[in-house]
């Protein structure tokens, strides 16, 4: 294991350099990572609120259908989503990886296997026994899917990791956490595992893939690199985690400030590649920094039977939760005509409704056959 550095450097380190997790559900979060735990399900519920707005957003390449007329707020939303919800997931998946790889328990070959079942198995058959069918079924226009594609084209484009609607997640996590399983691997042999050494590693990289990996599309490997970074930027936070954590806990209002200025400072260029990681970054350190000062709510809400539930199922949520925001959009947005936010609403509470049932549903047919999904 790496040995423990100055608060200072590890604050110089986190600015310039959030996967594989040891459990990506999000109930796995070891219990001594409460903060972990919660940046995890937060993260994962906010996707799904997300998914509810983004009609309401200015057009962008990734989203098909759109409201009549953007709104202000939910560009922003979705800008701020956009800058920080996977990143954060990222930055939480490498903390546990690190957790997992630094206590040596298994090999790289078992790390990678191990990765290879909770990722590539989930992504390859929710895509072609869910979203394929259902979104051929009722005609869903998607980013990689046109609306009158046929199944068997559909499968095609999921077989070749062409379309992926939100389950590209799962692949981009499975090629960064393969990345850092080798490159670890290699510098340890090397004798260079260092969080200087890693960080270069990591911005090389992330820079070769997004000057030269545009020709790369499948199986989202070009959606990477912003992703390499917070991935290793986790990595070396749990190495470092008790001189972060002092560090935190010190100077929590001079370092929440700081932090939030210079996100507000580079904020305009946020949509730039490089800058734009920076930002990610920095919105990275800053949620770890808010939610390490606030974990000792987590017993509290644990208590609270609803997020006790979505902490036990956040990732098996994820993965049901579409199309039904795009259903309910494509069925009752003209109908209704409700106001922006009151339709936003009405569509959150009917995903939450709709996905928390089939869920339970997943469940319940597990302990019918015998079987773990």
């Amino acid at each position: 294991m790496q040995p423990a550095c100055p608060a200072w450097r590890v604050t110089l380190l986190s600015g310039i350099v959030p996967g594989a997790i040891s459990h990506i559900s999000t109930k796995a979060a070891p219990m001594h990572y409460p903060h972990i735990a919660l940046l995890k399900t937060k993260c994962l519920f906010l996707v799904v609120v997300m998914h509810c707005v983004m009609f309401y957003a200015t057009p962008f390449p990734f989203w098909e259908l759109y409201a009549d007329t953007p709104q202000p707020w939910a560009d922003l939303f979705t800008a701020i989503s956009g800058s920080t919800l996977i990143q954060c997931f990222m930055f939480a998946s490498g903390f546990l990886f690190a957790a997992s790889w630094d206590a040596g328990k298994r090999t790289p070959l078992q790390h990678a296997l191990h990765r290879g079942r909770r990722l590539l198995l989930p992504w390859f058959g929710m895509g072609m026994l869910w979203v394929a069918p259902l979104y051929t079924l009722f005609s869903i226009p998607a980013f990689g899917h046109p609306a009158d594609a046929t199944l068997l084209e559909t499968w095609k484009s999921v077989a070749l990791g062409l379309f992926t609607d939100h389950l590209w997640f799962l692949l981009v996590l499975f090629w960064i956490t393969l990345f850092w399983i080798i490159a670890l691997w290699i510098l340890q042999k090397l004798g260079r595992d260092t969080a200087l050494t890693g960080g270069m590693v990591a911005l090389v990289a992330a820079l070769c893939l997004q000057n030269y990996g545009g020709w790369l599309k499948w199986y989202c490997l070009w959606e990477a690199p912003s992703f390499i970074l917070c991935y290793y930027m986790g990595i070396v936070a749990f190495r470092n985690h008790e001189a972060l954590n002092a560090l935190c806990r010190t100077r929590p209002l001079a370092l929440g400030l700081g932090l939030t200025a210079l996100i507000v400072l580079l904020w305009p260029y946020a949509s730039a590649p490089v800058s734009g990681w920076i930002v990610s970054l920095l919105c990275a350190l800053l949620v770890y920094h808010m939610f390490l000062l606030t974990a000792g709510l987590y017993p509290l809400l644990q208590a609270f039977a609803p997020f006790a539930w979505f902490e036990r199922n956040g990732f098996r949520f994820y993965l049901f939760h579409l199309p039904t925001p795009l259903l309910v959009f494509m069925w009752l947005y003209k109908p209704l005509q409700l106001p922006p936010v009151a339709f936003v609403l009405l569509n959150i509470a009917i995903t939450l409704t709709v996905t928390s049932a089939l869920v339970a549903a997943s469940r319940k047919l597990e302990e019918k056959l015998g079987i773990k999904l």
